[in-house]
């Protein structure tokens, strides 16, 4: 993910293919998947944009400190499989984005469960 966006745009290299540049950040660990889906999610975006630094011009400031401060929900194993298929099938998808669509839905269902939020919640965030 570069560090200035307008929108999460996480991504995972399963191939070792991709290359960084300056304000590249890197994650490494075993949940690498369920993170790439929960990152994503609109929760998280949401929640960024409350922590994170704005420039001004409608784009957040990705830092890595600020990146660490977001509550990842702790789940099951069985759970964080459920995700992880998931986004490996958004994955194998790549450019598909009327398919992704769908898949990216169902994630922030899931999350919006997980977390246990009301039906005004989850409008207020779909909402932005």
């Amino acid at each position: 993910m570069g560090e200035i966006s307008d929108k999460t745009k996480f991504c995972i290299d399963l191939d070792g293919l991709f290359t960084t540049e300056a304000t590249t950040f890197l994650m490494t660990g075993p949940s690498l998947l369920y993170l790439l889906g929960f990152l994503n999610s609109k929760i998280s975006e949401h929640l960024f944009s409350k922590i994170g630094t704005t420039t001004g011009v409608g784009t957040v400031r990705w830092k890595k400190y600020t990146i660490e401060q977001l509550k990842v929900p702790v789940i099951s194993k069985n759970r964080q499989n459920e995700y992880e298929s998931i986004v490996r099938q958004i994955v194998k998808l790549q450019f598909k984005e009327k398919d992704i669509a769908m898949l990216v839905l169902k994630i922030d269902n899931m999350i919006y469960q997980d977390l246990q939020l009301t039906i005004e919640e989850i409008g207020f965030i779909e909402s932005l």
